[in-house]
């Protein structure tokens, strides 16, 4: 409704508020409380089984779109996994030999946002996905400021991901993730990780702080990193890796800070 208005904002007060996925509309800021908790479903039947990631909120091809206040996105990823895990032993969820081998699919991200424009996420914070806790997927203008990140619930919890993305701005953000915590993908050899900024964040991962890669079929260009914090990260504070033939193009990073890392480069 607020988007068919024209836009607006819809408002999450104070409270626990368990919901099926919610899928943002162009125009539309979902505002989260000081209080509010929006909690994903604890049954995998909830999130329905097409194909594709599911995520708690979502959004492709929209514009002006963004999610503020001082509220909680709660994937609640550890109940969900339980009921992955029993769907699966039960028959009631297939999964193929890749997933049986390395990790289960049908997981859910907290947010996923695809091939929109102008993209604001600010304040909130974003616990316990059962995957990455957020991808931005070829999307143009991207700004996340002041967010927190708290996702250990599982494992392959990248904290923040950009894939295939530009314009993109990451400030002021603390993330503590179960795998690398931000993490530039490039998966679309039509596409870049193009012009982005990432400045005053600070990063605990069970894996990489920052990282370009794996995934790297486009590449990345024009890539500033400023003031980063790293600490108690298993695998590198920062990690530039092209692996699968895309550009690495106009990197520049400084003044960082890493404590308690496998390695510093």
């Amino acid at each position: 409704e607020a988007s068919a208005a024209g836009g607006g904002q819809v408002i999450v007060p104070p409270g626990n508020f368990m919901t099926g996925p919610v899928f943002l509309k162009s125009g539309v800021d979902l505002y989260l409380q000081l209080g509010a908790a929006l909690l994903g479903p604890t049954n995998r039947a909830d999130y329905g089984y097409e194909p594709g990631r599911p995520a708690l909120v979502s959004a492709k091809n929209q514009s002006n779109i963004s999610i503020s206040g001082q509220g909680i996105i709660d994937g609640q990823g550890q109940e969900l996994m339980l009921d992955i895990f029993k769907k699966l032993r039960s028959g009631e969820m297939k999964q193929d030999t890749m997933c049986l081998v390395k990790r289960p699919g049908g997981r859910a991200f907290v947010l996923n946002f695809n091939s929109c424009t102008k993209v604001n996420i600010s304040g909130v914070t974003l616990k316990n996905a059962t995957d990455w806790v957020q991808d931005y997927r070829e999307c143009d203008g991207v700004t996340i400021d002041k967010i927190t990140v708290q996702s250990t619930a599982y494992w392959n919890n990248d904290g923040l991901d950009i894939t295939d993305s530009k314009n993109v701005k990451i400030t002021n953000c603390f993330i503590n993730s179960s795998d690398d915590g931000i993490c530039l993908k490039s998966e679309n050899p039509n596409f870049l990780c193009e012009n982005v900024f990432i400045d005053s964040c600070t990063v605990r991962s069970s894996a990489s702080g920052f990282k370009l890669g794996t995934a790297s079929v486009g590449g990345f260009k024009n890539i500033k990193v400023r003031n980063l914090t790293v600490f108690d990260t298993y695998r590198s504070a920062i990690a530039l890796e092209s692996v699968d033939g895309g550009i690495l193009e106009n990197i520049d990073i400084q003044n960082i800070t890493a404590k308690n890392t496998g390695n510093a480069i």
